[in-house]
């Protein structure tokens, strides 16, 4: 991944440590336009960067601080909110309560994508600290000689010298598709969660590592008006400032509402884009296509209709090898998608996704009342999992109930008091964090990827609506028609309705009928689990896939997983479904990149 790279250790003072870093970070240059830079280098630390020539890397310098940002703080001059910083750092003594106060209140007026790095030319200290959502994933090693901050996955686990993974990360990882909190797969990396500080000394010890904000969401107000109307200008106001960091705006749209309002809200900002839609290799023009051909039309965006075809073996080795696991095989259609984009637009473009719309407007804790936090985990596994957890078990060598306790303690952890709000959190921090912004960070070796709906101002302000008001997508519908009333009529195309409609309302209150009622909810998915595992062409090709995977990388596998059984639950018939082969293919493929 393009990004900064920051190692800390006394070892600096011997050029050969020097140059193995520096050759570690030549190693993940992955196209031909990127270029490794030293951005600082003395005898505690060094600073790098890897990165193609459009991607956002800036050093700004004070009297004092050296700044070293990656990424945008978007709607400012990065000077004067940097300048800002200085002056909170410059107030309050290292490691005051103070200091953390002031930072954590910048952090939380600050929009932005980015990480930072910081040092004090005065007495030799340096600050990391990325933004209130963590939205350009980051990682964390903390050795026993040296400390590794870092944007690619790859150094971080260079930097453990040990490139294992943990079995209990590994079981979180085929059960849902992400793992959970600030773990990764690999033991002893960990991902930085949003508002973390880290402080360094001037000789070669840490001194702290904090995390300033977890946003808690059971602290709620009812919505009015006049903030249903706010939220429509700060979601124009985060398109336009996003906008303005690039040469040219370029959207993803599908049939869905999500990019349909992002779309909108760029027409409302006066901003041109260029519109990308994909058609399937199942439909020549599928529902998706003809809502997004309605959506450009009516905002008078011109629009590029991609064909696709089957995932290539070569894309999900880019997936892998980008991300070593943290993203699956089954997104390898973005590299064609988005080197379709760079054909007609170059790397300095910025590309706007729908992505956080599911989680941020719509209700997401459920109506079903929890009366304990085993029945949440059991809901959790219940709805979010996509592979059986006895399965995952098995293939793990662990027992159910350490999965599920594992579970439970990352519960236990997160701020909110109400249960219900709890499995808000789960969908939020766990599944948006951890599983969609590793995506989006995939797309940041392209082009530089963003969106909206987690602009903070707005994200903070969407997520006061109570969960009441967002029941059954009504919220939503009021959104959506203020900003533009033609989209509000336009079907989605996932459910073949407009959300203006009382159909579309009558079907999310029929989707909440059977949430209240677990037993009714049951009895459907009995009626309809015959369907969810259907034997395909594609389910078949991706068998062969494993089994050929599993015995070119028989020794890596077999350190991580009971080969046996998980060979014995390939050749059932019916198999596991699309999604969770394409997780155990993930993994196989990442631990034999990862032992390279």
């Amino acid at each position: 991944m393009p990004g900064l790279h920051f190692f800390f250790s006394r070892n600096f003072q011997n050029p050969d440590h020097t140059i193995q870093k520096l050759q570690l970070c030549k190693q993940v240059i992955h196209f031909a336009d990127y270029s490794s830079h030293t951005l600082f280098q003395d005898d505690n630390c060094l600073l790098c960067s890897t990165r193609y020539s459009a991607y956002p890397v800036e050093t700004f310098r004070t009297d004092r601080f050296s700044f070293y940002l990656e990424g945008y703080i978007y709607g400012n001059s990065h000077s004067s909110a940097l300048n800002a910083l200085a002056m909170i750092l410059c107030r309050n003594v290292q490691e005051s309560s103070a200091q953390d106060n002031e930072i954590r209140a910048w952090l939380l007026t600050v929009d932005g994508d980015f990480v930072l790095f910081i040092r004090d030319n005065d007495t030799g200290f340096w600050y990391c600290l990325n933004d209130a959502l963590s939205r350009l994933p980051i990682y964390y090693v903390d050795g026993r000689e040296e400390i590794c901050v870092t944007r690619e996955i790859k150094i971080a686990i260079e930097s453990t010298r040990r490139k294992t993974l943990s079995q209990q990360a590994l079981a979180q990882y085929l059960l849902f598709g992400f793992t959970l909190g600030s773990t990764t797969m690999f033991e002893g990396v960990d991902r930085l969660r949003g508002s973390t500080v880290i402080r360094f000394g001037d000789n070669g010890s840490i001194t702290t590592k904090t995390t300033l904000t977890t946003f808690a969401f059971d602290q709620i107000e009812g919505s009015t008006v006049e903030k249903e109307d706010g939220l429509v200008e700060l979601f124009v106001q985060a398109c336009k400032a996003r906008a303005a960091v690039g040469k040219q705006a370029v959207i993803g749209l599908s049939g869905g509402h999500d990019s349909r309002v992002v779309a909108a809200a760029l027409h409302r900002a006066h901003v041109p884009a260029l519109a990308y839609t994909w058609i399937g290799e199942e439909a020549s023009d599928s529902m998706e296509t003809a809502c997004a051909r309605i959506v450009a039309k009516k905002l008078e965006f011109p629009l590029e209709t991609m064909r696709g075809s089957s995932i290539e073996k070569a894309d999900m080795a880019w997936v892998v090898r980008l991300k070593l696991g943290l993203v699956p095989t089954s997104t390898g259609f973005a590299f064609p998608f988005f080197n379709t984009i760079l054909e007609t637009s170059s790397r300095a473009s910025v590309y706007f996704s729908g992505d956080g719309g599911d989680k941020v407007l719509p209700a997401i804790a459920p109506l079903r009342k929890f009366h304990s936090t085993d029945q949440v985990v059991s809901f959790i596994i219940e709805r979010e999992s996509i592979c059986d957890i006895e399965i995952v078990a098995q293939i793990c060598g662990l027992d159910r109930t350490t999965i599920e306790s594992n579970i439970g303690y990352t519960l236990s952890t997160y701020p909110e008091t109400n249960l219900s709000e709890k499995v808000a959190h789960f969908r939020i921090y766990e599944r948006g964090f951890n599983w969609l912004f590793e995506g989006e960070d995939r797309n940041r070796s392209l082009l530089w990827v963003c969106t909206p709906f987690y602009s903070l101002p707005f994200f903070r302000a969407a997520m006061e609506i109570s969960q009441r008001k967002k029941q059954y997508h009504r919220f939503y519908r009021r959104f959506l028609t203020r900003m533009n009333r033609d989209m509000a009529e336009i079907p989605d195309a996932n459910r073949g309705l407009p959300i203006a409609s009382h159909k579309y309302w009558l079907r999310f209150a029929a989707i909440g009928l059977l949430e209240r009622n677990p037993r009714l909810l049951s009895f459907f998915k009995r009626r309809l689990k015959s369907g969810a595992f259907v034997t395909t062409n594609k389910a078949s090709y991706l068998v062969d896939m494993l089994e050929e995977q599993i015995t070119k990388r028989h020794a890596s596998v077999i350190a991580h997983m009971d080969i046996d059984y998980l060979q014995s639950v390939l050749k059932k018939n019916p198999p596991l479904s699309e999604t969770a082969l394409h997780n155990l293919l993930t993994l196989v493929m990442a631990t034999g990149e990862m032992n390279q």
